[in-house]
């Protein structure tokens, strides 16, 4: 993948999780495979946050990239709670922190910032 691509595909992520209403929707979309919606939200992101590869580094700035990295954090920490669905997901103050700073860090990235 080029800068452009992998840029692109972190923001197509970032926008996922920075709108709510996105994620509700993602889990009715996969209303034939319950329960997986929630854990396919916490697995997506890291799965592309790939800070040794040479190509994703160059594609950010280094504010950027410490922003990427503070939210892949906050991942970790998310990652070992036990949601059953998006909406309890919706209402814990962490991914709340995380859907902020996705808005935050998605419309720089947009903005070519």
């Amino acid at each position: 993948m080029d800068v452009n691509e992998i840029r692109a595909r972190v923001v197509e992520e970032l926008t996922l999780l920075s709108e709510p209403s996105r994620q509700v929707a993602y889990e009715q979309a996969l209303q034939n495979h319950a329960g997986v919606a929630h854990h396919e939200l916490l697995v997506g992101y890291p799965s592309i946050f790939q800070l040794k590869a040479p190509a994703f580094i160059a594609a950010f700035s280094e504010q950027q990239l410490n922003e990427l990295a503070h939210i892949y954090g906050l991942f970790m920490e998310v990652a070992s709670r036990d949601f059953s669905s998006v909406g309890e997901m919706l209402k814990d103050p962490m991914w709340r922190r995380i859907i902020h700073l996705s808005q935050e860090l998605r419309r720089s990235l947009e903005h070519g910032a």
